[in-house]
Parts: structure tokens; C-alpha cells; sequence
């Protein structure tokens, strides 16, 4: 069985990041230990750690282990010596994915934390520091999934369909949309999932299915394309998914295919919700009209799992995201509460 805890912090300040490589699950369960920014990197393109909270959390420790070796090579010097470097780790670490919005945040709460502390810290103090603030980063997030959790559960009864894997092997806790169905299992409420495959990278089938085993919820997988069908059959009383990114307005970057859920889920006149913490809002955008969308790679299209599929040479077109407008979205569950019917002002009063 799939274990959960995807992403952690080994040993001391000369530590590692432990990862779960997801590319690789469910046939085979294997870590990698991350030892410097490029490995991260790496890491973090190629999926083997993903969903956004998880990446925020792996961006923070990667500014950490890019900037200890530097320090121990600099002891009893100044943190100023350091500013270079951490600029150096945010910058290509922010780069590496766009639409997620949690990385940028983690990365500018590292930032933060090392502009409140050069004045008086070592280079050696400073990476403590912010190994502190990575590790509060972590501990947050566990704990913002937890309260997402907890207002979700009393919203979900009967079937649920989802999509994508927004669980603990996509943050630092029990997760999002997922979280949410875990928690009213727990509670005792009657609940039936349906996944969709989440193709091209199934992460609905190979993750969230062997995640929602584990948990004991029932749980069946379906093709994306049949949602519709499944939705007019009347086994389903909500979708829920999670979100990368949501837009000061309430339309929300999520999953490729939770839009089309959406629209179907509006056509069968049933909730949409959507689950995701405080830091995947990003007020800067008006709305989701300039959301910046990551494109996937064609051969996970033509070539899924390694077997050719299609021609060679055709085109693909694969965004890795798409955005539902807050008219379709019935409630956006944070850790900070409920917002239904989403709007600007009622974002705006939630976030404070």
C-alpha cells in the first residue's frame, strides 16, 4: 500500500529532503534524497513531487540546502554573503513551475525570513533560520489541511466525484478536496467516490484511488470522458476538486478536466466545490483570464507510461491546468472557512 507522507526533512541542518517519486507509483514505492537546488529542481519538473502545497513545502527546504553548503564554506561570516545565493535558489526554483502559486509564496516567505534576520545572524544562523521557516512552512500546511478538512466533510454526503490527486501525497498533510473526503468517512457519513483516470499522468487512478483505499472510503476509477454519463445516471451528489491557483475574483486554476466538470456539474444542477488553503489565492490577479497555465510535455500524451499511443510527430496540445470561472463554482473551501458563491469582496473580507 501507497504510504502518504510525501515530502520530509531528514537528519540536521546538513540534512536532506526526503521524496516519495511519484512518476513511479503505485508499482513501485521509491525515495529520493535531495541533497541540492538542481536534484529539487528536477524534482519538481519532472513530477516526482507535485501538487501545490507539496511543492511550496519542497521549494522552501530547497533554498535551504542550496544555501548550507555555502555557508559552512563561509563560517563565522555574515549572512549578508549569502543574499546572492538565496536569490540565485529562488529564482531558478520559482521558474520551474507556473502555475502553482504556493512555490512562488514558500519561496517569498524564505525571502522574508532572510531579510528580518541578516543584520544579526551568521551565514550558519541564517540557514537555521530558515530551515525553521521551512519547517513552519510544513507544519502550517499540515495544519491548514486539517481545517480545510473540517469544513468540507459536513459538505459532502452520498457520491462524490473528483479528479486529479489532491491528498497527502499532494501536500503536507491529509489534503485538500481529498482531505475533505477522508474527514466525512471518518465522521461516519455514507460516501461513495468516483475518479476520473486524470489523464494524460492518471493521477487520479494512481494516486487518489490506492490513497482512498487506504483510507477506507470507497472509491471507483472512470474515464474522464464518462463523467458526463455518470453525473445523468444520478450516482453523484457533488464534484469536488482542489486548486492551484485562484484569482482575487474566485476563478480557480485547477486540474485539467475540473472545468469541464464544472460546466457538467452546472448542467445537473449539482454543488461544485472547490478545496485549496489561503496561500493558493493570489489577489495579484484580477481574474483568471492571464492565469499562467503549465503545458505538459507531448509525450505524456503520445506516449503515456512509455507506450507509444499515437503518431510519433503529431501535435499535441496539453495544458496541465484549466480555469473555471467563479460563477460555476458553488463554494471555495479554504482553511479560513466557507466561501460560497464566490466573489471579489467575499475573498477579499475572507483573507483579511
Amino acid at each position: 500500500m501507497i504510504p502518504v507522507k510525501t515530502i520530509e526533512w531528514r537528519g540536521d541542518l546538513d540534512g536532506v529532503v526526503r521524496l516519495i517519486d511519484q512518476t513511479l507509483l503505485p508499482n513501485e514505492v521509491r525515495y529520493l534524497d535531495v541533497r541540492d537546488v538542481e536534484t529539487m529542481w528536477e524534482a519538481i519538473r519532472m513530477l516526482r513531487v507535485r501538487g501545490a502545497p507539496a511543492i511550496g513545502i519542497a521549494g522552501a527546504y530547497g533554498v535551504v540546502l542550496h544555501l548550507v553548503p555555502r555557508a559552512s564554506a563561509a563560517a563565522g561570516k555574515g549572512s549578508a554573503i549569502l543574499a546572492k545565493h538565496l536569490d540565485q535558489a529562488i529564482v531558478r526554483l520559482a521558474a520551474v513551475r507556473s502555475t502553482p502559486v504556493n512555490l512562488q509564496w514558500a519561496l517569498e516567505r524564505q525571502r522574508a525570513c532572510f531579510k528580518r534576520h541578516i543584520g544579526h545572524l551568521t551565514a550558519l544562523e541564517m540557514c537555521a533560520r530558515l530551515l525553521m521557516e521551512a519547517k513552519r512552512i510544513h507544519r502550517e500546511d499540515e495544519e491548514q489541511c486539517a481545517r480545510i478538512a473540517d469544513h468540507g466533510a459536513p459538505l459532502l454526503s452520498g457520491g462524490v466525484l473528483t479528479i486529479g490527486n489532491s491528498g497527502a501525497l499532494a501536500t503536507g498533510g491529509v489534503g485538500t478536496a481529498l482531505g475533505c473526503i477522508v474527514r466525512a468517512h471518518q465522521l461516519g457519513r455514507k460516501l461513495r467516490t468516483f475518479v476520473g483516470e486524470s489523464r494524460p499522468l492518471l493521477q487520479g487512478s494512481r494516486l487518489t484511488a490506492p490513497e482512498l483505499q487506504r483510507a477506507g472510503v470507497p472509491v471507483a476509477v472512470i474515464c474522464d470522458g464518462s463523467a458526463g454519463a455518470l453525473l445523468a445516471s444520478g450516482q453523484v451528489a457533488a464534484v469536488i476538486v482542489a486548486a492551484d491557483r485562484i484569482a482575487a475574483n474566485g476563478d480557480c486554476a485547477a486540474q485539467i478536466g475540473a472545468y469541464q466538470l464544472a460546466v457538467l456539474a452546472k448542467a445537473h444542477r449539482l454543488p461544485f466545490y472547490v478545496a485549496a488553503p489561503h496561500s493558493s489565492f493570489d489577489l495579484r490577479l484580477r481574474d483568471g483570464t492571464r492565469m499562467p497555465i503549465d503545458e505538459r510535455d507531448p509525450d505524456d500524451v503520445r506516449r503515456p507510461r512509455g507506450v507509444l499511443v499515437a503518431p510519433a510527430d503529431v501535435p499535441v496540445w496539453s495544458p496541465g491546468f484549466d480555469v473555471t470561472p467563479a460563477e460555476l463554482v458553488t463554494a471555495i473551501i479554504t482553511d479560513r472557512g466557507v466561501v460560497r458563491a464566490p466573489t471579489a469582496a467575499k475573498i477579499k473580507a475572507l483573507l483579511g
